[in-house]
């Protein structure tokens, strides 16, 4: 048990290390910019600034170089620079700021930390992170960026940026240990701006509150993703997730304080517009599936910073700031996903570049239908897949197999969602009282907008949880905002007290509601502490858990051997793919780093990996649509 403890404490120790390094970096561009550090809450949005310059300073490497420990070195450089010029800073809040010393605040930061670092203790077992995660990782760190990646293995093509921030962290001294640090730190600090918002809402009045209650919010989807089996692998959507839901929670802060007359506000307002923007462009470098709230809440946070008053100069700074992260960050990722598929948005076949490399169309367009069609849980679906039936046809069986399948994702946070606007209008009935900052509710508009589209094109739950959870905090929080004086104190309270349940349900409920059939004959008690604690064998970091599998090598026509996994690779050697091509051949002989090229038309086999059966309806549906046309 002392050994378990001891490399536990060390885990949990590396943890707070490397979030301390990055909100350095943060509080580097925070200082940079001209606003003043204040707060402890400062320090917690500092983090996910940190994490894009952490992820801009990779992205750029990964252009010459291996992803290795030198980019590592200079993150951990930087952060320490910006933790020394904001050493004032630091001690002023340390000394000013007292609701954080209380022990019950203190107590239930270390058991948060502590419990998610044990969550991550485990070996990867994520479905998708076997697929095509590790890859990513091992060819970030193995080779510079590789031209026509997605020719190999096309997921290697969707550019997801927060595998080269997984790569970060793999590298180096923390070599072979990044999955149990890339995923559990943006949830760790998702977890304390939660508790933080909590804490500091049973201490302050107004905006304050409101704000605070909001970031309390925050703590329920950071426990729910550390039950999922992302917290000990690579899966892409902790860190787009995080990314989308400080946006919103940043997006809310500028708009509840777009009326703020105090010294400094203006400046505030300004800083957080970049911040805005900055998360946004960081969360579709990490997964395109966010775009469309990033294009819709950076014009929201656009306009209420545009409408309210602010020097000359100080608008020129931000608008300029804000245009430098947004094109610098997005445009260095954009031109990674050309180097890796020929396309700016792949699997989205648009605005093809003319490269040797690019992938064929119908490779594309492939990829992109069976993202979709998998998120609709229709990749046997012939109604869907040939043609193209409506919500109808897909609906039940997506509600059964994904909605319901992971209850905190979606459906509890849609639901009291819809509670709330029941309350409001009951409210509103009765001539509640007025909301003293109605500009809030704006923020409803991107995230419905955002959450239309992703029902109509892939609604993973997963992909659209951070949006469901915004939409939860922005009514519930409106709700409180809007009741009578005499009422306030009593509606906030119960709103904190409806979150802290909600968060203490998850370890308790999720054993019982995804319980597996090598669980079902054991004890409700067992089951809850086989999920809550884990106990890990002797290894302080565990690999990667490799399923047995078929291994068989493959010879192209061009003389490049693959090696072949009967389903997915895991971490076994470069080059492998499920899914082999005849007509493959490396762009430089002999050189991996030199790129893939495919001649002719799309061959790929065995594609998509064990779906036999949507390729053909797929093949099926687009000769049909070929007849048609030349018909």
């Amino acid at each position: 048990m002392f050994g378990v403890l001891v490399r536990l404490f060390a885990l949990a120790a590396t943890q707070a290390l490397v979030a301390i390094t990055v909100i350095g970096l943060g509080l580097g561009v925070r200082r940079l910019f001209g606003t003043p550090t204040t707060s402890v809450r400062d320090l917690l949005v500092a983090f996910w600034v940190g994490l894009a310059v952490a992820f801009l300073l990779t992205l750029v490497w990964n252009f010459g170089f291996p992803v290795n420990g030198i980019p590592l070195t200079l993150v951990a450089a930087g952060g320490a620079a910006g933790l020394l010029a904001s050493r004032r800073a630091l001690k002023t809040i340390a000394s000013e700021e007292t609701w954080w010393r209380s022990p019950a605040v203190v107590a239930g930061a270390l058991l948060l930390w502590l419990w998610i670092a044990n969550q991550a203790r485990g070996p990867i077992t994520n479905w998708d992170s076997g697929l095509y995660h590790l890859q990513g990782v091992a060819w970030a760190e193995q080779h510079k960026v590789v031209p026509g990646l997605a020719n190999l293995f096309g997921p290697l093509g969707f550019n997801n940026g927060s595998l080269l921030w997984d790569a970060l962290l793999d590298g180096g001294p923390l070599r072979g240990r990044g999955s149990h640090l890339a995923n559990a730190i943006p949830i760790q600090m998702l977890a304390l701006l939660g508790l933080a918002g909590l804490a500091r809402a049973r201490k302050v009045s107004g905006a304050a509150r409101s704000q605070a209650l909001f970031d309390a919010v925050c703590l329920v989807p950071a426990i729910t993703w550390a039950l999922e089996d992302w917290v000990t692998s690579f899966a892409t959507d902790v860190p787009t997730g995080g990314a989308v839901l400080l946006a919103a929670v940043e997006l809310h802060a500028l708009l509840l304080d777009a009326d703020e007359p105090s010294p400094g506000a203006a400046a505030r307002r300004g800083y957080r517009l970049v911040t805005i923007g900055t998360l946004l462009t960081l969360a579709v470098c990490f997964k395109v599936s966010s775009a469309v709230f990033a294009a819709t809440g950076l014009g929201l946070a656009l306009g209420a910073f545009l409408v309210r008053p602010a020097s000359p100069p100080l608008r020129r700074k931000a608008l300029a700031w804000l245009a430098g992260a947004v094109l610098v960050v997005g445009g260095t990722w954009v031109g990674r996903g050309i180097v890796l598929s020929g396309y700016p948005l792949f699997p989205g076949s648009w605005l093809p570049f003319p490269v040797e490399w690019r992938v064929p169309s119908d490779h594309a367009a492939g990829e992109f239908a069976f993202a979709a069609n998998s998120s609709k849980a229709s990749t046997e679906n012939a109604a869907v897949i040939v043609d193209g039936a409506g919500v109808p046809a897909w609906f039940p069986d997506w509600w059964t197999d994904s909605a319901m399948a992971e209850i905190f994702l979606m459906v509890v946070p849609a639901a009291f969602a819809v509670a709330a606007g029941l309350v409001w209008f009951v409210r509103r009935a009765r001539r509640g009282g007025p909301d003293p900052t109605p500009q809030c509710w704006w923020l409803l508009a991107p995230l419905a907008a955002s959450i239309l589209v992703w029902f109509f094109v892939a609604p993973e739950p997963r992909y659209a949880s951070p949006l469901f959870w915004a939409t939860m905090a922005t009514c519930w929080v409106g709700v409180v905002r809007m009741a009578p004086p005499e009422q306030a104190n009593q509606a906030a309270r119960a709103l904190g007290l409806g979150v802290l349940l909600l968060t203490l349900s998850q370890p308790l409920l999720d054993p019982l509601l995804s319980t597996s059939r090598a669980e079902a004959g054991e004890s409700i008690l067992t089951r809850v502490v086989r999920r809550n604690l884990r106990y890990p064998d002797d290894k302080a970091w565990p690999s990667p858990k490799i399923h047995s599998s078929a291994v068989r090598q493959y010879q192209t026509d061009g003389g490049l051997t693959l090696t072949v996994p009967a389903d997915r690779c895991w971490s076994r050697p470069l080059p492998c793919t499920p899914n082999p091509a005849k007509n493959l051949r490396l762009r430089v002989p002999g050189r991996l780093d030199g790129g893939f090229v495919i001649d002719g038309p799309w061959r790929m086999e065995n594609w998509p990996a064990n779906r036999p059966e949507f390729a053909r309806l797929w093949f099926l549906h687009t000769h049909r649509d070929s007849a048609n046309t030349s018909r």
